[in-house]
């Protein structure tokens, strides 16, 4: 047997000695190995086994059926006469050689080895092929010269949704898209194409199509080989969805690398972290180096910053690089700037690998404003110390302005306070270069400037171009930016440039926290120039209400006219708040003349008197020599006029104003009441008798007049709330007739009868006319008044030092009518009532001597009582009790007083 010396001897057993056998063995190379039965002819299983068929001795038939059992694959060559070969070849046996032919027994034996030997290649290359391509990760098809699958392996399955089964006999061109397939071969001819469209790998793109319809995209590698003499194509299909999915996401990631990179606002540098060369630089670098990209890379990062840091900035740089990971430095760090000034900047710095180098990304962030705004806090918090300090509201606008101008580096700023006097907003403090520019800084009026319209908005505001704008308050300003706050209700902060340029973003936002700083700065000022004022108006206050208390006190002492006006203008001038005082009367004849007067004046006392005296209040001449003339009157009676020259510009304000002409009817009550006692114990007197016309609007005329009656005059007295209570006795008509008509007139305030009878009676008026009041002022009473239907006789009785003149006007300014009849002189009879009114005067109370009067006027006395206490006490607006309590005290006084007597 001629066998390759590279292969092992065939293995060769039969079984009998037959003659032809060991012939063949001869040729065989003595390679056969006998075996006595079959029993042992399997173990181990040979590559051919050869026997002989001789029945009965020797059956191979039996051993054919062993064979089949036991090694179904080994070929069997049976020796038998020719007429036996077909039953043993049905009966299994691979092939039947007559005894006589060895040497074809030879060949056929040899022939079966190496089929038997070829079929076990066949097979182990195949079981190797299917381990291959069922372990393998990819899916794999074996298609036929036509492109129809033969074999897919299992992952067909993962990677397509097809059984792999089921693709079998399909053509290869289901496994890709509708568009893409052509023919069966068409797909096979673009897998095996050499047209440079395959990577290093030998792979080239295909979509494929998922049995569920979805593409998939899929590298392919096909590559032929045979198979039992065809020709076939094993393919690998690979899935590479989740490469491209990397792919795209690490496309995407690289984008955004770029566009982060290239809109970064922050400046962003790319170092060699070994080297300290600047690879690769953004656009925002070139803004805040000021340098082009291609300038910027290749410099070493130091390079960046001040030169005479060079060392510092070079270990800082080192530091970044060894310590890895994200680091940032702040303070006292710069860059330069390729016009030379340096800019300051926060680092943030990360270590990282970039296409296999290691590489240092640095952040620089412009922190200039940052800077400006921690400058502008350092300045704002100095100037609320020196707010704090401050006490004149000029002084805190003056810091504003220069706060305003150090931090902002703009030239023009000015603070305007509003005058509400003027109603208009005036400069209190501005730069100088405002007023250099503006030739005096100007004061703003309602509605003509962009500052009051901030100001009566309340609202900030920032102005670009002022001159255009139609607001503005001169459309030839040099002034191209402004910056207008207001100070709430104080005034406004104006901050403005020549250049819009310098204004920086901040300025509204700073400009605001300083003026709201400035505004509670300005509240404290005013609170303390209020509380200033008050304290001063207080000192003088109660300096002048203790000089009005000593001439309270030399008031009650006083016995005369003249020694009230005396005691009054010593004490005012005496140590007191004014250099002079004097006091002012007009005679009979119409001249002015000073009664009293101390200290000196160069001022026209008299003149300033008669203006205030024509008023009737308080007069003030401060363009002269600062003089305050107050009229002396009580119950419309006047008694002269005060007049008093301050040392001092505007001492007269409101408050003192008002104090005076409290210290005005002071006075004039104190002269009253001086002029009242001397009429009540004077003997001699002055009569003056009066008649009315019947013309007269007084319903003491009226009513006698249009009912036929007369009246006369029993008493008058004052009630508690200060009206007059008339008792009048009626005549020529019965009262009640009278009391509508009575009422009527708008000075009668209520009126009854108290006692009637067919053609008169006794009524009761209470009036709000003042005449008796007045007169009482001037020292005079009402002793006796008549009317009827042609007019009215009274007679007044005066003091006999009495100002006549002045009683007379008084009466005339009540019934301008009046006529005065007779002016007569004479003495009172007996001493006694004049004592014990005196006396009375002394000991009852007002509402004492009032309950006394209204009783006796009113007939309480009487039998019978013509009024009942209940009456009286409703005339007088008391309770029943209270009269009656008021009534008994004064009785007792009475009886006192004339039991004394």
């Amino acid at each position: 047997m001629a066998v390759d010396e590279s292969t092992p001897p065939p293995s060769v057993v039969h079984v009998g000695v037959p003659t032809g056998v060991r012939d063949a063995a001869a040729r065989l190379d003595e390679t056969v190995e006998g075996v006595a039965d079959a029993s042992a002819a399997f173990d181990p299983e040979p590559e051919c086994l050869v026997c002989e068929h001789r029945p009965p001795e020797r059956d191979a038939r039996e051993l054919l059926a062993t064979a089949a059992e036991r090694a179904p694959d080994c070929p069997v060559v049976v020796v038998a006469p020719d007429d036996a070969h077909p039953e043993l070849l049905d009966a299994g046996a691979t092939d039947c050689v007559r005894p006589d032919r060895s040497a074809r027994l030879a060949r056929r034996v040899e022939n079966a080895v190496e089929r038997r030997r070829a079929e076990r290649e066949r097979s182990t290359a195949a079981a190797r092929f299917d381990a291959l391509v069922d372990c393998g990760p990819d899916a794999v098809v074996v298609v036929d010269d036509a492109g129809t699958v033969r074999y897919a392996n299992a992952e067909v399955d993962r990677v397509l949704g097809y059984a792999p089964s089921s693709l079998v006999g399909e053509p290869l061109a289901t496994l890709v898209p509708e568009p893409r397939r052509g023919d069966h071969r068409d797909v096979l001819d673009y897998c095996l194409a050499d047209d440079g469209g395959v990577d290093a790998g030998g792979y080239r793109e295909l979509p494929g199509r998922h049995s569920d319809g979805h593409e998939i995209p899929l590298t392919v590698a096909f590559r032929p080989f045979e198979r039992d003499g065809d020709r076939r194509f094993v393919g690998v299909l690979r899935d590479v969805s989740g490469r491209r999915a990397a792919e795209t996401a690490l496309e995407t990631t690289q984008e955004r690398y770029r566009t982060l990179v290239k809109t970064c606002p922050d400046a962003l540098f790319v170092a060699d972290a070994e080297t300290g060369t600047v690879l690769d630089a953004n656009p925002a670098a070139e803004d805040l180096l000021g340098k082009r990209r291609e300038e910027i890379l290749g410099l070493h990062h130091s390079d960046l910053h001040p030169s005479d840091d060079e060392a510092y900035y070079r270990r800082l740089f080192d530091d970044h690089a060894d310590s890895g990971g994200i680091t940032r430095r702040d303070g006292d760090l710069t860059v330069v700037h390729d016009d030379g000034h340096e800019v300051p900047v926060e680092i943030s710095a990360n270590v990282t690998e970039l296409d296999g180098r290691e590489v240092l990304y640095a952040v620089f962030r412009d922190v200039t404003e940052r800077a400006e705004r921690t400058s502008a806090l350092a300045s704002l918090r100095a100037a609320t110390r020196e707010f704090i300090s401050a006490e004149a509201r000029e002084t805190i606008c003056q810091v504003t302005v220069e706060t305003a101008r150090d931090v902002l580096g703009t030239s023009l700023a000015a603070v305007h306070l509003f005058d509400p006097d003027e109603g208009v907003l005036r400069p209190t403090a501005a730069t100088e270069d405002a007023r250099r520019v503006f030739d005096g800084v100007p004061t703003f009026g309602p509605d003509e400037s962009l500052a009051w319209d901030v100001y009566d908005s309340g609202s900030p505001a920032v102005f670009g171009d002022v001159g255009s704008i139609a607001g503005a308050y001169n459309r030839n300003t040099p002034v191209d930016t402004e910056v207008i706050v207001p100070l709430d209700d104080h005034g406004v902060l104006t901050v403005g440039s020549l250049d819009a340029a310098t204004v920086p973003d901040y300025a509204l936002d700073f400009a605001q926290t300083l003026a709201a700083n400035a505004a509670r700065a300005l509240d404290r000022a005013e609170r303390e120039e209020t509380l200033g004022s008050q304290r001063a108006e207080l000192a003088e206050l109660n300096r002048i209400n203790a000089v009005i208390r000593e001439v309270d006190r030399a008031l009650v002492r006083a016995t005369t006219r003249q020694a009230v006006g005396d005691s009054v203008v010593e004490r005012l001038t005496d140590g007191g708040p004014y250099e002079h005082a004097c006091i002012v009367e007009r005679g009979a004849g119409g001249d002015v003349r000073r009664e009293a007067a101390a200290g000196e004046t160069s001022g026209d006392p008299e003149a300033v008197a008669t203006r205030a005296a024509d008023a009737g209040r308080v007069v003030v001449d401060e363009d002269g020599e600062n003089l305050a003339a107050i009229p002396l009157e009580y119950h419309e009676t006047a008694y002269g006029v005060l007049v008093v020259t301050a040392g001092r510009a505007g001492a007269f304000d409101d408050r003192e104003r008002t104090v005076l002409a409290e210290l005005g009817e002071t006075i004039a009550y104190a002269i009253a009441a001086v002029e009242s006692k001397k009429a009540l114990v004077s003997d001699a007197v002055v009569e003056l008798e009066f008649a009315v016309s019947a013309a007269a609007d007084h319903f003491f005329v009226d009513v006698p007049k249009h009912a036929d009656c007369s009246f006369e005059f029993c008493g008058a007295t004052v009630t508690t709330d200060g009206a007059m209570l008339y008792y009048l006795t009626v005549s020529g008509a019965p009262p009640e007739q009278l009391m509508e008509r009575v009422r009527s007139f708008d000075e009668v305030e209520r009126a009854r009868v108290v006692d009637a009878h067919d053609d008169g009676g006794l009524i009761e008026v209470v009036n709000d006319d003042a005449l008796v009041l007045a007169l009482a002022d001037h020292g005079g009473t009402l002793t006796s008044a008549s009317a009827d239907p042609d007019g009215a006789r009274a007679v007044i009785e005066l003091p006999m030092d009495a100002d006549v003149r002045g009683a007379a006007e008084t009466i005339e300014r009540y019934y301008p009518s009046v006529e005065l009849l007779a002016q007569r002189e004479r003495d009172r009879v007996g001493t006694t009532p004049r004592h014990m009114r005196t006396a009375l005067d002394e000991a009852l109370t007002d509402r004492q001597r009032t309950a006394l009067e209204v009783a006796h006027l009113a007939g309480y006395f009487e039998w019978p009582r013509a009024s009942t206490a209940e009456e009286v006490a409703e005339s007088l607006g008391v309770t029943a009790p209270t009269f009656h309590q008021h009534l008994r005290r004064a009785e007792s006084k009475l009886l006192d007083a004339f039991l004394e007597e």
